[in-house]
């Protein structure tokens, strides 16, 4: 946050761009809103994150994948790079690719193709990643209620590299391109929902399922 206060752009923006009716939780408030406000829970805060994916020289996918520097998840897998959308982003979309750059160090060259994985938020819970009976990458829910201090909705789009090499940030470490399969078959384990939000990828990008 860059301040004291988080303006209320970031509320306005829930409804504006993501929806009333995706996120029927927003409150929205005409007036600055302190960090106490949003402590009450009854904010919730707008960002925005990007999946990379990249083809193989055989036409394979490859995801963008990093380890969190900080609690909390430290060590974890993270495959989506994103954060708040703020009051100078034209929208939810131009944020997620200004976050996805900063992020992942500024030097990849990213296509975006303005494809929405899905709005995620603000009750997660934690999941883990395996594969499937049909050796298909799946999402676990656990028990485990994300519980931070603030409540986040995050939109989550597609973006495809074309060119670039990406560099560790001060958030993400160790990032490199790995095969879903690989990261499945393993079962890292991944931050937040994050291991839901690469399943629901898996299914547009790699099963071709129209309606996932």
């Amino acid at each position: 946050m860059r301040s004291n206060h988080v303006y209320r752009s970031h509320d306005f923006l829930l409804h504006r761009f993501f929806g009333r009716d995706t996120l029927g939780t927003a409150h929205l408030r005409r007036n600055m809103m302190s960090e106490a406000d949003i402590a009450r829970g009854d904010i919730v805060i707008a960002s925005a994150g990007m999946i990379l994916y990249r083809y193989t020289k055989t036409g394979n996918i490859e995801v963008l994948v990093g380890k969190r520097s900080g609690e909390p998840w430290k060590g974890c897998y993270l495959c989506v790079f994103g954060g708040l959308v703020q009051p100078e982003d034209k929208n939810v979309f131009t944020a997620a690719i200004r976050e996805a750059m900063e992020e992942t160090g500024g030097k990849l060259c990213i296509k975006p193709q303005g494809i929405r994985i899905g709005t995620f938020g603000p009750k997660s819970f934690h999941h883990l990643l395996s594969l499937n009976k049909k050796n298909q990458v799946q999402a676990v829910k656990t028990n485990t209620l994300i519980s931070i201090r603030h409540s986040f909705a995050m939109t989550v789009y597609a973006g495809l590299v074309v060119s670039g090499k990406p560099r560790d940030t001060r958030e993400v470490k160790e990032l490199c391109f790995e095969c879903p399969h690989v990261l499945a078959s393993k079962e890292a384990p991944f931050a937040f929902e994050q291991a839901l939000i690469l399943q629901k990828f898996c299914k547009r990008f790699v099963y071709n399922y129209q309606d996932a």
